[in-house]
């Protein structure tokens, strides 16, 4: 019960800082005080100090390249029309407001492309050896966040699941970027 709590704190924390968020965001999901939220942003900066120099290097690469971003695997994103409207708006606050907006969605172009990106590539490898000739001993019902669910026969499922592990995990970029699999059993949707 006690780690629930931490872990709920952590989460809350991590990704109101990785994607934008300030002390009041932190302070309403958690319904804490304002300050102790401060504390937990500060201790996090303290902490995690090579997480706020990469950010701040991929919004100045962001800038170097004319408003253009792209994902790890290449996909560019651009931003030079909302940073274009932010210097012509003749509004400081609203200018600095859109700035930071465009700056806050570099680095989560960052992270959710570089996901997606993973998701895409795994579900293209499943579909050509499952899916694009309809194999009768599994089904595909769908992604959740980063899940991928299935309906397998029963006689034939841990031959499937050792398969869709080795399917699934994922080496792709030279080998830089190894990510592991877990899967587990269920006899419906809950479990």
């Amino acid at each position: 019960r006690h780690d629930k709590k931490y872990r709920k704190i952590a989460k809350a924390v991590n990704f109101s800082i990785n994607y934008g968020g300030s002390e009041y965001s932190i302070s309403n999901s958690l319904d804490i005080p304002v300050e102790e939220a401060r504390r937990y942003i500060e201790a996090y900066n303290s902490r995690y100090t090579e997480c706020i120099r990469w950010k701040n290097r991929e919004v100045q690469k962001m800038y170097q390249q004319g408003g253009k971003v792209y994902s790890v695997f290449g996909r560019p994103r651009q931003f030079i029309t909302r940073l274009k409207s932010a210097s012509n708006c003749g509004d400081e606050k609203i200018s600095m407001k859109i700035q930071s907006a465009v700056e806050r969605r570099v680095v989560n172009h960052e992270i959710q492309s570089c996901c997606g990106d993973v998701c895409r590539s795994i579900l293209l490898k499943l579909y050509r050896k499952y899916f694009a000739h309809r194999d009768p001993n599994i089904d595909f019902i769908s992604v959740i966040h980063d899940e991928c669910v299935y309906s397998i026969n029963k006689e034939v499922a841990v031959d499937y699941v050792r398969d869709l592990q080795d399917l699934m995990t994922f080496t792709g970029l030279n080998g830089q970027f190894p990510l592991d699999v877990s899967m587990s059993f269920g006899n419906n949707m809950g479990q």
